[in-house]
């Protein structure tokens, strides 16, 4: 049941419930062709209601809980027989979550998690591929001639004990830089801003043409002038160089540590 279904570990405690549902139902010589279910209950045990474990089910969704553009039904997983409730148990494939329903409709020839399983082998697979790339011990020169015969696949091999390769200054480079263009396009403003005073910076109001101190009284203007002079590093090279700020983390640490926060 486990291996043919190909469902996850985690699903094994409904594999246990479910091969005990059976076998509680399943007659035995040893009980004169009678299920323990038959016995205990003094009863037949439903053998129509048995589905295949793992296999796609779909669970109607009722017309109250839906509207037109919602989906009728939704896919799920069969994974069992609950107890105490005249019902199916399965884990829904959007949610991931279990839940009891008795409308359902199954497909007992399709299995997810099998599907699934072998899509995960395919794509493994493709991870042991290596493709080895020769490392040439030449860098090749756009100015070489083509005339000259090309070299043979073993000079191109780089040997690990020859010497990295330097380029000479009087050698011209083989991968000169390309400098960007910029674009010389003119600029112009949007035809909508033709009714408006535009300001040709993009500041209409410098902050500097229009604050002065001067116009201040003494004291209000030192208060400002030391507000302005203390400055609050936001980074610790910055905060290193001084030992009051480093004292003060220290502080604050320990701190931290003596109310365990």
């Amino acid at each position: 049941m486990y291996f043919h279904s190909k469902v996850p570990l985690s699903f094994w405690g409904d594999c246990v419930t479910t091969t005990t549902f059976l076998i509680n139902g399943t007659p035995s010589s040893l009980l004169k062709h009678n299920s323990p279910f038959n016995i205990l209950f003094n009863k037949e045990s439903d053998y129509h209601a048995l589905r295949s474990f793992g296999c796609l089910a779909f669970a109607s969704i009722l017309p109250s809980s839906r509207n037109k553009f919602s989906p009728r039904a939704v896919p799920a997983i069969f994974v069992g027989y609950p107890r105490g409730y005249k019902g199916y148990k399965l884990n829904s494939l959007d949610t991931k979550k279990f839940f009891v329903f008795r409308d359902v409709v199954f497909y007992e020839s399709i299995f997810p998690f099998q599907t699934i399983s072998q899509n995960q082998v395919i794509l493994d697979s493709l991870l042991d591929l290596v493709i080895l790339i020769p490392l040439t011990n030449t860098l090749p020169n756009p100015y070489q001639n083509t005339s000259q015969s090309p070299q043979t696949p073993a000079s191109c091999i780089q040997d690990p004990s020859d010497p990295p390769l330097v380029l000479s200054p009087d050698q011209p480079d083989p991968f000169p830089s390309v400098t960007l263009r910029r674009s010389t396009r003119h600029i112009k403003p949007p035809l909508y801003l033709s009714d408006y005073v535009t300001p040709k910076s993009k500041t209409a109001y410098l902050i500097q043409h229009h604050c002065f101190l001067l116009a201040l009284s003494s004291p209000y203007r030192a208060l400002i002038n030391l507000i302005l002079a203390v400055y609050e590093p936001q980074f610790y090279h910055r905060v290193a160089p001084y030992p009051k700020w480093r004292q003060a983390m220290n502080e604050e640490i320990k701190a931290l540590e003596e109310n365990s926060t």
